[in-house]
């Protein structure tokens, strides 16, 4: 499945991976957070669930080093970059 927006080279083996891939292209974010004063607002709706988890206390990935926690790997990953 082949994205057919201009400018676009996105392939994907299943036709959701493609529907879920088009909500990229639009202008609107409809998935806005509920938090109180996060004005954040996301396209995807899995972009605000996994954006959610940085307003949890629950952080089960942490540093060796400095023992700092963070609610995503990716988060972590960033951290030791820097």
């Amino acid at each position: 499945y082949i994205c057919s927006f201009p400018g676009c080279k996105g392939k994907f083996n299943r036709k959701y991976g493609l529907k879920s891939h088009m909500d990229i292209h639009k202008k609107e974010k409809k998935h806005v957070c509920q938090e109180r004063h996060c004005t954040s607002a996301f396209k995807r709706k899995h972009d605000l669930t996994r954006h959610a988890k940085i307003h949890s206390n629950y952080r089960p990935y942490s540093c060796k080093r400095c023992h700092k926690s963070f609610p995503r790997s990716d988060a972590l990953s960033s951290h030791y970059r820097t």
